[in-house]
């Protein structure tokens, strides 16, 4: 067994097997664990599809991953991973399809608690396909199912949103107000090329939130509806409250 130290953490690595013929890659029973997660790979990176690749995760950190592949970049996804990837065909015309969950799922500057997902690739469209499910117990559940296109790192979502957390809409919202929450129920759309995203549809919003650091106010909306469209986001004749009691419609 070796230890290393990566991004403040002690991983300890298990003696594996690693060989290479042309054209062709074996990783046998390959180990990395410490005291709280564990990463496993095993199986063979080839352009044959009878070779399969596995690797396999419990409570990865993602955060710290994303920072020690690419440091200088800031990601909006945190939480920790479980799951398994199944890898065929790597070097010539993958197929891959896999399983996991997220604790503590994080999106930008929302919460969402558990996040359980199956993805899969689909060759002849060439995009990565998922659907699944968000449960933040007793609070909200947002169902989802999209898909994924790394050539142009497009990204089109459909969410089936039950209460869920709309902090996440900070990072387009901050020109205008420096915060603004709530939670939102009904169907929506996320979808764009990273990072610019955008989000379509209805939603019921409920305890909303907005602060508006012109006039040093925070705005309450209780109960009302809201639209999405492409770069906006539509307030028809809803009443807001500030925190003094005073009312309004906008």
């Amino acid at each position: 067994t070796t230890s290393i130290m990566v991004n403040g953490t002690m991983w300890n690595l298990s003696i594996s097997r690693l060989s290479t013929d042309k054209h062709k890659i074996t990783i046998s029973d390959f180990c990395a664990k410490n005291d709280s997660q564990y990463l496993y790979a095993d199986g063979t990176v080839s352009a044959d599809s009878i070779d399969i690749f596995k690797l396999s995760m419990t409570r990865i950190n993602i955060g710290r991953t994303l920072s020690v592949l690419k440091p200088a970049k800031k990601f909006g996804i945190q939480g920790l991973a479980s799951g398994y990837l199944s890898i065929s065909s790597a070097l010539s015309k993958p197929a891959f399809y896999g399983s996991f969950q997220i604790e503590d799922f994080r999106f930008m500057d929302s919460y969402h608690g558990l996040l359980t997902a199956d993805c899969r690739w689909n060759q002849q469209a060439r995009q990565v396909e998922l659907d699944g499910l968000m449960v933040d117990e007793g609070v909200e559940t947002t169902g989802f199912s999209g898909i994924y296109i790394p050539q142009s790192k497009t990204i089109d979502v459909s969410l089936a949103a039950n209460h869920t957390d709309l902090r996440f809409l900070n990072t387009w919202t901050r020109t205008v107000f420096r915060e603004l929450g709530g939670r939102a129920t009904g169907n929506l759309r996320l979808f764009g090329s990273l990072p610019g995203l955008d989000l379509e549809g209805e939603a019921i919003l409920e305890d909303g939130y907005f602060v508006q650091d012109a006039i040093n106010s925070t705005f309450l909306i209780k109960h009302d509806t809201l639209w999405f469209e492409p770069g906006r986001m539509l307030f028809r004749d809803v009443e807001f409250y500030d925190e003094k009691g005073h009312d309004g419609i906008m």
